[in-house]
This record gives structure tokens, C-alpha cells and sequence, in this order.
């Protein structure tokens, strides 16, 4: 008699676990050993996606209309059969409502940006003109944002999701960057009485 041993793959999360409504997202499948590869698809939310290979890991690419709250991730077997199982949130993507302050000196400064939905687990990032600046997530609705020098002109603002590699754009105009004023002469006037 031939008998097969099926070794169940030692998944121990999956990243990122904090997914944005609207967005399709590769999670990828992290393993305490990344040698063991026996798992197929992926299903959620009553989608059923293969397991894409990849050199980097092995990924499942989930769809854009997840709805918001928590959902299983099931991690299925060739013959469909349940190997693990994980909790995935999806919350409502954040939107930037506006930029304060929208009128910036082209010799740099902070910017806050000011909406919902401003979340830690999200890795957010600001970009400014298409870079990424540093930034700092003050809270659910407020983000810093730390311009350099940049050239004058309008720059778009929009926020980059790290971990998923979204760009959600503003609902503002962005930042207007302007050359500093520039002081020509200070030499003391004599004012005669």
C-alpha cells in the first residue's frame, strides 16, 4: 500500500491584515517555513483566488469590493479543504479633505492634512508633487507632512498606503509653493526731524 503525507503549511500571518475598502490588495502569506508551499487558494468574503507564486512569497490577490469589517481569510488546499484560517479587517479608504496651510514658501515647512480614516496599521505616507516627505500621523484625522525645498508652483497632496501600495488622492487643490519674499536692503535709514 502507497500512503501520502500531507504536511499542513506552517502559516503563521498574513501582511498586511489592515486592507482599504475600494482597492484590490496582494496579502502576502508569511511562513515559518518558507519551503512548505502546499496551499492553493485563498477565499474571503466569498471570493475564491489561486495562490500566486512569486519569489518574494507567495501572494493572493484579493478583489476591490470587499465590504468593510472583518472577514475570515481562509487558506484552502487543492481539494478546497480548510489549512488556516485569519482575521482581515477592511475599513473605508482615508480621504484628505483639506491642506493647512495651502500656501507654503518654496524653502519648505510642515503641511497638515486634515480628513478621516488616518490609521497607523495603514503605513501612511505623504506624497507631495508624486515624492514621498516625511510624515507624522497625528491622529484619526490629522496627518503632518514635512516639505523640503521644492520649486514653485502648485504640488499635488495625496497619501500613500505603504504596505499596499495605494495612492489615495486629495479632495483639495494641494499646496501652492511660492519664492520667499526677499529682504534688499536693511542698512539703517537716516530720518532727519
Amino acid at each position: 500500500e502507497l500512503f501520502t503525507y500531507l504536511m499542513s503549511p506552517h502559516l503563521n500571518s498574513v501582511h498586511p491584515s489592515v486592507l482599504v475598502a475600494g482597492y484590490s490588495t496582494a496579502v502576502k502569506l508569511v511562513s515559518y517555513n518558507e519551503s512548505v508551499t502546499l496551499y492553493y487558494y485563498c477565499k474571503v468574503g466569498g471570493y475564491i483566488v489561486s495562490v500566486e507564486r512569486t519569489t518574494s512569497g507567495d501572494y493572493c490577490n484579493l478583489p476591490s469590493n470587499l465590504a468593510v469589517g472583518v472577514l475570515q481569510l481562509d487558506i484552502l488546499a487543492l481539494d478546497y479543504a480548510v489549512l488556516n484560517s485569519f482575521s482581515l479587517s477592511v475599513v473605508k479608504a482615508p480621504r484628505i479633505l483639506a491642506v493647512i496651510p495651502s500656501v507654503l514658501s518654496q524653502l519648505g515647512g510642515p503641511i497638515t492634512l486634515s480628513g478621516y480614516g488616518f490609521l497607523h496599521s495603514l503605513k501612511m505616507h505623504c506624497l507631495v508633487g508624486g515624492k514621498a516627505v516625511q510624515s507624522t500621523l497625528l491622529s484619526t484625522s490629522r496627518l503632518r507632512c514635512l516639505l523640503p525645498s521644492v520649486e514653485p508652483g502648485q504640488l499635488s497632496v495625496d497619501i500613500y498606503l505603504e504596505d499596499q501600495k495605494i495612492i489615495i488622492p486629495a479632495l483639495t487643490e494641494g499646496v501652492t509653493v511660492l519664492v520667499p519674499p526677499r529682504v534688499i536692503d536693511v542698512s539703517p535709514k537716516i530720518v532727519s526731524a
